[in-house]
This record gives C-alpha cells, sequence and structure tokens, in this order.
C-alpha cells in the first residue's frame, strides 16, 4: 500500500498582473471567435458555390444529353435521307442504261431491217418477264 505524501505550495498572486492576463486572453478569445466566424462564413460561401457549380453541372449534363438526343436523330435521319438518295441514284443509273440498251436494240433492228421480225417493244415485254419469273436453280 503507497505511503501518503504531503506537497507544499505556495501560491503568490499578483492582481495587477492576473487582470492583465485575463484581459489578453479575453482579446485573444475574440480574435479567435471573429476568426472562427470568418471561416465559417466562408465555408458557407464555398458550400454554396458547390451547389451551384452542381447544379450547373447538371444542366449541362442534361443539355448534353438532350443535344446527343437530337444529334443522334439528325444523324439517323442523315443516314436515312443519303440511304434514300443512294437508292434513287441507282434506281436513276439503272434507267438510264436500259434507256441506253433499249436504243442499242432499236439500232439493230433498224440496222437489219427487222429480219427478225420482233419489235424493240416485244424484246422489252420479253425482257421484263424474264425478270420477273424465278431463278432456275
Amino acid at each position: 500500500m503507497p505511503k501518503d505524501i504531503t506537497l507544499g505550495v505556495r501560491l503568490t498572486a499578483d492582481g495587477k498582473g492576473f487582470v492583465g492576463g485575463i484581459t489578453v486572453g479575453e482579446r485573444a478569445l475574440r480574435r479567435l471567435r471573429g476568426e472562427t466566424d470568418k471561416t465559417a462564413a466562408s465555408t458557407r460561401g464555398v458550400s454554396s458555390a458547390m451547389r451551384q457549380a452542381e447544379s450547373a453541372a447538371r444542366s449541362s449534363a442534361a443539355g448534353f444529353l438532350q443535344a446527343h438526343g437530337h444529334m443522334a436523330k439528325y444523324v439517323s435521319g442523315f443516314v436515312g435521307v443519303h440511304q434514300l438518295a443512294r437508292a434513287l441514284g441507282a434506281v436513276r443509273d439503272n434507267s438510264i442504261r436500259q434507256e441506253q440498251a433499249m436504243a442499242q436494240v432499236e439500232a439493230r433492228i433498224r440496222s437489219t431491217g427487222g429480219a427478225a421480225g420482233i419489235t424493240a417493244a416485244e424484246i422489252a415485254e420479253m425482257a421484263a418477264a424474264l425478270q420477273e419469273s424465278e431463278p432456275v436453280p
């Protein structure tokens, strides 16, 4: 079991120094409170700015997604129009080739004096019938 120890302490107080120390402490606390208030205000400002930035980012993202959707529609529409233009171009090209072929057939018939006994229109009808018939395996 430990022994009791007696310790003597002597305190002296200078009232003037004590009051001065309290005054310095109070000033330090006021400065600390002021800095704390500034920090709190600054934090509120940063927090507000962060909320605004987040809102702006969300708006931008929504706008981007909306623009992307419109762009996708335009691109798919462009692709559709492009394909239609290609198909119409192919029809035009095939029509031109057919007209050229018919002109050659008519020229050959004229050059032979119609010796085959068939007209260009009849040849065109036979060609159309052949195109409509199913291919032979």
